[in-house]
């Protein structure tokens, strides 16, 4: 049994060269009703910026994990979890801000609703505060990972009101700890990039369940769209590094976790996909990394496919109904 001085909710806050945001992000887990419930637990990825003795200085009752290289998104979550002792656990972007306590929220939701697994806020774009960045996450019949919502008015998915979804934005979501002693927790094989779209696509097979609270807002500097980047970015060498992430990880991805059937199904659908993820590549001159990506995915396939057996044994979702989610 929890006792009073336990936390009732981990907060695991993954940084890297994030000192800019964390100001921001720290106050915020300060303020509401939840501030003295929480246990705040900031992994740092070996930031050069400084993070970790801001993060003591403006938060002395966070926990800083320090790692002294990136050890990716996956791992640092990871690292949360295994310390966090809260029932209840949120992810959270470093670069988030937020005025109403959402993680109360959500908390008194999860609190009411058994059934579900999760909960999330409404995600809007920190710099246009009435567009969407996420009314949940999705997986669309070409199994991409797509943003619900993205870009319409943040009043079209308030109006709406509370929806069952099957994934998240992990810049903000609140999970009972069970959810990950039940569907395990983020794959670290995947480093960063589609470790969230695995998790969610897993548990939902699984049996999983999430619902979006829209009367609850959080505020995301990464708001946009998936591939919207301005010409200084498509310079940039971590832009080509994170294609060659998203290249490798959707085979990791598709191995592990599409069901047998849908292979055959929708075998065409996934070739269109292939065949335009290779003419975007080419055409922007990254052919090679097209190839090394895949190449160095071919590596993993003996390690997926053991996952993969373990995912589709503990499916529990009709194909029918995986088809529909899909459909949206």
């Amino acid at each position: 049994m929890q006792s009073r001085s336990d936390p009732e909710i981990s907060v695991i806050i993954p940084n890297w060269n994030g000192a800019a945001f964390l100001r921001e992000v720290l106050a915020c887990l300060g303020a509401g009703n939840s501030a003295a419930r929480l246990e705040i637990l900031v992994v740092d990825n070996g930031s050069s910026d400084g993070s970790a003795d801001l993060v003591r200085s403006l938060s002395p009752r966070a926990r800083v994990i320090e790692n002294t290289v990136n050890a990716g998104f996956a791992r640092a979550v990871n690292q949360g979890l295994h310390t966090a002792a809260g029932r209840y656990v949120a992810v959270i972007n470093n670069d988030t801000a937020w005025s109403d306590d959402w993680l109360d929220g959500c908390r008194r939701f999860l609190d009411a609703e058994p059934a579900y697994d999760f909960a999330a806020p409404l995600v809007l774009r920190y710099g246009e505060r009435g567009i969407v960045d996420s009314a949940g996450d999705g997986v669309n019949l070409r199994l991409m990972p797509f943003k619900r919502g993205c870009g319409q008015p943040a009043d079209k998915p308030r109006r709406a009101g509370r929806q069952p979804i099957t994934a998240a934005s992990c810049s903000a979501v609140l999970f009972r700890r069970e959810f990950f002693e039940q569907y395990g927790a983020f794959d670290e094989d995947f480093f960063m990039y589609y470790e969230d779209v695995d998790l969610f696509f897993r548990a939902f097979l699984g049996g999983g369940r999430g619902c979006l609270l829209p009367e609850w807002t959080v505020f995301h500097h990464e708001g946009g769209s998936v591939g919207r980047y301005n010409a200084e970015i498509l310079k940039n060498s971590d832009y080509r590094s994170k294609h060659f992430m998203l290249v490798r990880n959707r085979v990791f991805f598709l191995v592990k976790n599409c069901p047998g059937s849908y292979f055959w199904l929708a075998g065409p659908l996934l070739a269109l996909e292939l065949a335009r993820s290779l003419a975007y590549h080419l055409g922007r001159g990254r052919l090679i990394l097209f190839l090394r990506a895949h190449r160095e995915a071919l590596r993993g396939l003996r390690t997926m496919w053991r996952k993969r057996r373990i995912v589709q044994k503990n499916r529990v979702i009709p194909f029918r109904q995986v088809v529909a989610a899909l459909r949206g």
